[in-house]
């Protein structure tokens, strides 16, 4: 048996080559990852950074229409937060800063829900609504922290299946529109 491993649980809200919204939560076996070191409170940092930059690579992917990836080359501001609890929840909102030909530029904003109101909001919304717009970036609140990324874009064909990648984000929630597909 092998584990699955999710660095996002769930598309939030998406618009292509703008942002994405997207859910993380907390899992046991991230939790446990730590443990043989003494570490039991919460999951491994590095998690909490690839659930951005996997954010991230879904907004590049599906604004793409499943043809291109991208690589990433920087890192800035990145301040570790805690880690993450089973039960505990991440909110991310990933924006586009820049783009160019061969390039693209985000910056990141971390919402971390905490507590049983916050998380019965969210499954609450999970429950009714398989695809729903539950933020978006003018609700956003100022105070969260933030940090920005850049990277190049690369094909995505040689690197996975383009359809396995697109059902998958279906799987998650995000929507595949035709007709709203930009450079």
């Amino acid at each position: 048996m092998s584990l699955r491993w999710r660095f996002v649980d769930k598309i939030l809200s998406f618009q292509p080559w703008i942002f994405i919204v997207a859910l993380k939560l907390g899992t046991l076996e991230e939790y446990y990852l730590l443990e043989r070191w003494g570490e039991k409170t919460k999951g491994p940092v590095i998690l909490i950074l690839e659930s951005a930059l996997q954010a991230a690579l879904w907004l590049v992917e599906a604004s793409s229409d499943f043809t291109l990836s991208f690589w990433p080359s920087q890192i800035s501001r990145f301040e570790a937060p805690l880690g993450l609890a089973p039960g505990e929840g991440l909110v991310w909102l990933i924006e586009t800063s820049e783009k160019s030909e061969r390039s693209i530029g985000f910056r990141a904003k971390v919402l971390r829900l905490k507590g049983e109101e916050s998380l019965n909001k969210i499954f609450s919304h999970l429950k009714n609504s398989f695809s729903i717009d539950l933020f978006t970036t003018k609700d956003w609140p100022d105070s969260q922290e933030e940090f920005t990324f850049c990277g190049d874009f690369v094909p995505l064909s040689p690197l996975v299946q383009p359809q396995k990648r697109c059902a998958l984000w279906l799987e998650l929630g995000g929507k595949v529109d035709r007709s709203a597909k930009t450079s």
